[in-house]
């Protein structure tokens, strides 16, 4: 860590010596970057260096202090009651018009591998367009939406969404026009 600490200036300027005039970054090279994050509400950045080791020294901090319940997203997630996604999922579809239908949450993948929850899921029908294409639209939206397609209905799982997301999952369900 200590050789990433000393190496990064270095490395940054090399990266962007050939975009200096008289001196000053030439701000040119973000415009096609800045237009792509342009409207977005959120920004992940996924790297490896000191910023994952802060994240999991935090998470393990979490665990060590017995609140990983209450403060690591993905136990929040699960620890979600099914009464509490079904007002959930009730809200999104009025939004929508959709319904909600029972259905079953994966849990984990490789550390978890095969379970699962109950869950409540918001279903949407294509209506004048394909479910295909309703997945796009929310997919390429301003705030970004992943369902899954089963049965010709786009599900939507409040599960995987944490309450304070929901005013972002509700602006973009009002922003479709299927009901």
């Amino acid at each position: 860590m200590l050789r990433e600490i000393f190496e990064q200036p270095q490395a940054l300027c090399a990266t962007v010596e050939h975009n200096l005039r008289d001196g000053n970054l030439n701000a040119e090279i973000f415009r096609d970057a800045a237009e792509a994050f342009r409207g977005r509400e959120r920004l992940v950045i996924a790297a490896s260096g000191s910023s994952r080791y802060a994240g999991l020294a935090a998470t393990l901090r979490h665990y060590l202090m017995g609140e990983a319940p209450a403060k690591i997203p993905v136990w929040r997630m699960i620890a979600t009651p099914l009464a509490d996604l079904e007002q959930r999922a009730q809200q999104w579809a009025k939004l929508a018009g959709g319904k909600v239908v029972d259905g079953e949450t994966m849990v984990g993948g490789g550390s978890l591998p095969g379970g699962s929850l109950p869950t409540r899921l918001v279903a949407l029908a294509g209506g004048k367009t394909t479910v295909k294409k309703l997945a796009e639209t929310l997919r390429t939206g301003a705030v970004p939406v992943v369902g899954r397609i089963s049965d010709d209905a786009l599900l939507l799982d409040p599960r995987t969404v944490l309450p304070e997301e929901d005013t972002l999952m509700e602006t973009a369900l009002e922003s479709l026009s299927v009901k």
